[in-house]
């Protein structure tokens, strides 16, 4: 996609996977391992994980016995999850707004928040629909987002990190309809500058996003033990949806 979109730079830096580095594999493996038996998805079954990152969520499905995919936009991510194995993850560097490796899959993840970055909101809904085009009849969607209202109570919030030889500064925000985070890397006495953008969205939005896309919500949970979503104080956003 065009240059400009923030997040085709920012992921493909060396700068956020040192900050991001920290991420828990083990609460991936747990909330996955819960999701897996709430789904009944059988051993082998085919399963797309989308915007994967470094392939941590891959992994954990792989471990669980499943047939896994992964995409994302970032070369970096990708070559970091290749990396680390093992070879029969099937690694793709693409962006989810246009059209998927092909299935059909029995599930797809979109997980971690990894949706809702784009300036026009048409192309999360467009990435909806490239999800809805490689599942089936009766095929789910599994996608876990933050639960931005009570976040932006909280805001705006400045931090510095020193990761490595590295000092992050990290001014977060809201100016509807995004959370904003401007980050300054300070590497070698310069200063470099990079910025993120994740729309807050209702959970009713969400879920009419999905009806739109041509899913059906079946369930909506509100954080990794898979409890009943609360909009007041879940953290998370996590839409159990099936292929109409």
């Amino acid at each position: 996609m065009e240059q400009q979109d923030w997040f085709a730079h920012w992921f493909n830096t060396a700068y956020y996977h040192t900050l991001y580095g920290h991420r828990d594999e083990t609460e991936a493996e747990a909330f996955l391992a819960a999701l897996r038996a709430k789904l009944q998805l059988n051993s082998g079954a085919a399963v797309i994980d989308i915007a994967c990152g470094n392939g941590r969520h891959s992994r954990a499905l792989h471990a669980l016995g499943l047939t896994v995919t992964g995409i994302d936009l970032s070369c970096e991510s990708i070559g970091i999850a290749k990396s680390k194995g093992p070879d029969s993850i099937h690694y793709h560097t693409q962006d989810m707004r246009e059209a998927l490796p092909a299935g059909p899959y029995k599930a797809a993840f979109n997980l971690f928040t990894s949706f809702g970055y784009f300036d026009d909101p048409s192309d999360d809904l467009r990435a909806l629909q490239q999800i809805r085009a490689v599942l089936q009849p009766g095929s789910i969607l599994v996608q876990d987002y933050l639960n931005g209202l009570p976040l932006i109570a909280q805001l705006p919030v400045k931090e510095t990190i020193n990761k490595e030889s590295l000092q992050f500064h990290i001014h977060k925000y809201y100016r509807e309809p995004f959370i904003y985070k401007e980050i300054e890397v300070i590497d070698d006495g310069k200063t470099h500058a990079f910025r993120e953008q994740v729309r807050v969205f209702k959970p009713e939005t969400l879920a009419a996003l999905h009806e739109e896309a041509g899913f059906r919500v079946r369930e909506m949970l509100g954080d990794y033990r898979l409890n009943a979503f609360d909009a007041a104080s879940s953290p998370r956003i996590i839409l159990i949806s099936e292929v109409c």
